[in-house]
């Protein structure tokens, strides 16, 4: 009987030792999946091309973005993306495309020197990231002789 008493006592122990091992490989699971989570971006800087443009012509400002583990990370359509200039009245920004990139027209009336070109970036989880500037400089309209007479006398 007492052999008996110990063999439950064993199994019981048994089950409580089952049940802690699956309770900790439901965590482990759990952890193993917060560690493989998707992408999102973490950090972006602006790169615009050609860095210099004259008064009326345009450049391109594309964004570079990184993730959680530094790897480049392209945007979508679920990501906001606001473009800002430092001088608002030298430059206008077209609709910004899917993946983040847009158009800037130079409208200085004038040369114009170092406008820094910013972004603000909202991920879908409504974080803001505020992606590092590049500079616009925008030079003088040239000049383009477009008629010209002569006159004899």
């Amino acid at each position: 009987m007492a052999h008996e008493h110990e063999e439950r006592e064993e199994i019981k122990l048994l089950r409580e030792l089952l049940k802690n091992a699956e309770k900790q490989l439901h965590v482990q699971r759990e952890i193993l999946g917060r560690l493989q989570q998707q992408p999102i971006l973490t950090k972006a800087r602006i790169s615009i091309m050609p860095k210099t443009v004259p008064v009326g012509g345009t450049a391109n400002a594309v964004i570079k973005g990184v993730d959680q583990n530094g790897q480049p990370f392209v945007l979508d359509a679920t990501y906001k993306v606001t473009y800002q200039s430092s001088a608002p009245a030298d430059e206008s920004f077209s609709p910004v495309n899917a993946d983040g990139s847009d158009t800037i027209a130079a409208l200085a009336p004038s040369a114009a020197s170092g406008d820094q070109i910013s972004a603000s970036i909202t991920r879908p989880d409504g974080v803001v990231i505020n992606a590092t500037p590049d500079v616009l400089t925008i030079t003088a309209a040239t000049l383009v002789l477009t008629s010209a007479s002569v006159v004899l006398s």
